[in-house]
């Protein structure tokens, strides 16, 4: 039965090539060849200056978010029952009515670490502050030990931003409480 299947195969292949496929016809009278001709440009539309209404409209779009990552050491460690918080603020965390988006507790040894998203664009601060080792309320407790770092830390670019390296001195002053974290759609 085999045998019989290779024979019809061998004579279907032999048929086959045997064929030889018919060249198309050469263009004449009854099958013309059209002109090539080149299409019309395009016609694009020139840019138009925005319209107030359209300007106020792309004023109030949301900016796109950026995640900014924050770590350092801070140049002190905390003394028994204190810890050191460290504060991240839009604009001056040191203000009365600053808008605190983070608070983190840094290590034994200093180091700190924390994100926050931000619109794009916000400048932030960070502070930190000496405060009584209190777990069972995490909130913000009075201090008279505290600083900010010397510079202003601009959220621009794309991505993750990374602000390494952080570092800054505490020093005495007046009573302070910082401003708890609130959430970054309640800014002013």
């Amino acid at each position: 039965m085999l045998v019989r299947y290779l024979a019809l195969f061998a004579a279907a292949v032999a048929a086959l090539a045997a064929c030889q496929k018919a060249s198309p016809p050469a263009p004449d009278e009854r099958w013309p060849v059209p002109p090539v001709t080149a299409l019309p440009a395009p016609k694009v539309p020139l840019p138009q200056a925005a319209s107030p209404a359209q300007a106020a409209a792309k004023a109030a779009e949301p900016v796109a978010p950026c995640e900014v990552e924050l770590a350092g050491q801070l140049t002190e460690t905390a003394p028994a029952g204190q810890v050191l918080a460290v504060y991240v603020a839009r604009g001056d965390c040191l203000a009365a009515d600053a808008h605190t988006l983070a608070r983190v507790v840094a290590a034994e040894d200093g180091k700190f670490f924390t994100e926050v998203f931000v619109p794009c664009g916000w400048q932030l601060s960070l502070c930190a502050a000496r405060e009584a080792r209190d777990f069972a309320n995490p909130a913000p407790k009075a201090t008279q030990h505290y600083g900010k770092l010397p510079r202003d830390l601009a959220a621009v670019g794309e991505g993750e931003i990374e602000f390494k390296d952080l570092n800054w001195p505490l020093a005495q002053g007046p009573d302070k409480v910082f401003a708890a974290p609130r959430p970054v759609d309640s800014a002013k």
